[in-house]
């Protein structure tokens, strides 16, 4: 699969971020350097490390939604 800038921004985190697993998928060290997004932008990956990358950034989202419920039932 070849990585565009709009594949990496739908999968972040709903926060404008990404997960340290989402990163290392891609091979990016933590912290991001600066400009890890256009260095990415254009290359190509697996499509089992592009499904992981998914993965983990729509399990965040489900997560973070599933906890602001909790908490929201419990005000």
């Amino acid at each position: 699969m070849k990585i565009t800038w709009m594949w990496v921004q739908e999968h972040s985190t709903g926060q404008g971020g990404w997960t340290r697993a989402q990163l290392a998928c891609l091979g990016v060290p933590w912290p991001p350097p600066k400009g890890w997004r256009r260095a990415l932008t254009g290359t190509h990956i697996p499509d089992n490390v592009a499904h992981e990358f998914e993965r983990l950034g729509r399990e965040h989202r489900e997560s973070r939604a599933r906890r602001l419920l909790d908490f929201e039932e419990e005000a």
